[in-house]
């Protein structure tokens, strides 16, 4: 049964489970790829996978940042900064993004309760836009289909929309519980 795990703390074979994901986009295989052999990513992010003990199911990558954007009433906030939510081609539509977005909702109340921050921010592909919105996150551009050609989108969410959510912050920030 895959879980959620820190890519620090995973005892499988990374380069037999990496070698087996893919999510039908080679340039994001070989991100993750990349992410689990770069030894300072344990210094400026966090690779969560949703994994088992042979086969990587999906991964979130998130690190903090700092933007400056008339969404927040202040000019610059820190934020939770959400590199790349990815899942398996064959394990989409099993609701491991959504446990990844969750566990990045919860991740940024957990660290808002030591550090105030003012949200969490993406860049959404256009495929998975509507999947963002989903869960109230608001485009910082213009609606897609306004501008078709555009792949990217900045989609932002505040702490307060978060904490809106009803999550918790993590009581267990190394085995993501509460």
């Amino acid at each position: 049964m895959p879980k959620l795990i820190d890519f620090r703390f995973w005892d499988g074979d990374f380069n037999t489970a990496t070698s087996k994901f893919d999510c039908g986009n080679e340039e994001i295989n070989q991100y993750l790829k990349s992410k689990c052999r770069d030894e300072l990513t344990q210094f400026t992010e966090r690779l969560i996978l949703v994994a088992d003990e042979k086969n990587i199911y999906g991964f979130i990558s998130v690190s903090l940042n700092e933007m400056r954007t008339s969404f927040f009433k202040e000019q610059n906030f820190s934020v939770i900064q959400v590199n790349a939510i990815v899942i398996d081609w064959n394990h989409q539509n099993k609701g491991f993004g959504t446990q990844l977005l969750l566990t990045a909702f919860q991740l940024a109340l957990t660290i808002n309760q030591f550090i105030p921050i003012g949200g969490l921010f993406l860049v959404a592909l256009s495929e998975a836009f509507e999947f963002y919105e989903k869960f109230d996150l608001t485009n910082l551009n213009a609606p897609p289909q306004m501008v078709p050609m555009q792949n990217e989108f900045q989609m932002v969410i505040s702490i307060q929309q978060i904490e809106s959510l009803g999550l918790s912050p993590f009581t267990d920030v190394i085995n993501f519980s509460g």
